[in-house]
């Protein structure tokens, strides 16, 4: 009696382990994916705070470096200072412009 309890025991400790094992194996890659990620967008932005492809994008300078701001806020990034300071030199001619602008002047403030 004593022996099967040992043994249910123990393979349901291996299966724990086995558990254990697969999930980090799961996680690891996606963590590595992730980092991969947050590198490669702050490696987007020049030391003057333009993004390096912003004169090949569709959307308007303002457009592009607000989303990288807001993006590497949401992930836990602490957006570049040049980065907030080029969507606050932008002209405020529409509203949208000005939520821009207050959302960067909104990090800047907060930010660290």
């Amino acid at each position: 009696m004593e022996r099967s309890h040992l043994r249910r025991v123990f393979s349901g400790a291996i299966f724990q382990i086995l558990l254990i094992f697969l999930m980090l194996a799961a996680v690891m890659p996606a963590r590595a994916s992730v980092d991969a990620g947050k590198a490669w967008l702050s490696a987007q932005i020049a030391a003057n705070g333009t993004l390096l492809s912003q004169n090949t994008s569709v959307a308007l300078p303002t457009q592009t470096q607000s989303e990288v701001a807001t993006t590497l806020k949401a992930i836990g990034l602490n957006p570049p200072p040049a980065l907030l300071s080029q969507i606050q030199k932008t002209p405020l001619q529409t509203t949208e412009y000005l939520s821009r602008y207050a959302r960067a002047a909104k990090m800047q403030v907060r930010g660290k």
